[in-house]
């Protein structure tokens, strides 16, 4: 068997999350705790039924200036990430799809 020099053989990939911003009522997302889920499907709602398969990969806070910088090692087979800030609407948790490739995922919440 020959094996290319420049073959990659990798079971993940490299997501770095870039997130800031502020609630729905305006204060600042400061010490905010964050849960960060993958889901094997590309999901694009909230009414998904998808979102029920949801897996945690990790758990953070926001530093006290209300920004996040974090860069995961995500498994190839998940699609999609739900990035979800505790104590805050639906509508401003974020559904990012990933690429195979490293992929930077940056969001301001407001």
């Amino acid at each position: 068997m020959h094996v290319k020099a420049d073959f990659n053989f990798s079971t993940s990939k490299s997501v770095t999350l870039d997130l800031g911003g502020q609630d729905v009522f305006g204060d600042s997302l400061a010490n905010k705790m964050v849960k960060i889920y993958a889901l094997h499907e590309v999901v694009e709602s909230y009414a998904d039924q998808a979102l029920a398969d949801k897996a945690l990969l990790a758990t953070t806070r926001f530093n006290s200036a209300g920004q996040l910088t974090l860069t995961l090692d995500v498994p190839v087979n998940y699609q999609t990430l739900l990035i979800s800030v505790d104590g805050m609407l639906q509508s401003n948790h974020l559904l990012s799809e990933l690429t195979m490739q490293a992929t930077t995922v940056a969001h301001q919440f407001n």
